[in-house]
């Protein structure tokens, strides 16, 4: 977690504390740079992943559930 912006680790933290990060990457489009993240957590015997996209701001933008 340490490579991702700190606006995106505190949002993480927030909002995703009983999810474990799988994999993070950093992305760019044109000047703007995006890291895209994906989460996993085991809740009631079930795994569930998500899949999030945040700026350097830490704001999410795109957020989806996977299997």
């Amino acid at each position: 977690m340490e490579e991702l912006p700190l606006a995106t680790q505190n949002e993480l933290k927030k909002k995703f504390s009983k999810y474990e990060i799988e994999k993070s990457e950093k992305l760019s489009k044109d000047t703007d740079i995006f890291y895209e993240v994906e989460l996993m957590v085991e809740s009631d015997g079930e795994i569930q992943k998500h899949e999030i996209l945040f700026p350097e701001d830490g704001q999410i933008i795109k957020q989806e559930k996977r299997r």
